[in-house]
């Protein structure tokens, strides 16, 4: 779905691609950034926007007896001026 409110990022986001620059008429500074959580050993991690318009990473076991790692690898974040190139060459990191 499309908005311009963290806030409406609903929880279990899996994947986030932003347009940093929304003028139409300036497409040559308009850049993207793609968010993708990631999985760290037993940890799984997603988004979801709160009502003050930040961004939350909610990192995961689904086992109450499993602790958390203090540093995970939690996030995948680029940046990038064509968002199918950015998507592709983040993939390609993740899978390495």
């Amino acid at each position: 779905s499309h908005t311009n409110k963290v806030s409406k990022i609903p929880p279990e986001t899996q994947f986030l691609l932003g347009e940093s620059n929304s003028d139409e008429s300036d497409q040559e500074n308009k850049a993207y950034t793609l968010f993708v959580p990631l999985l760290d050993g037993s940890v799984k991690c997603s988004m979801k926007g709160m009502d003050d318009e930040t961004l939350h990473i909610v990192a995961e076991t689904g086992c109450s007896n499993t602790n958390i790692p203090l540093f995970i690898k939690g996030m995948l974040v680029s940046v990038g001026k064509d968002p199918f190139v950015l998507i592709e060459a983040s993939m390609e990191a993740i899978r390495k």
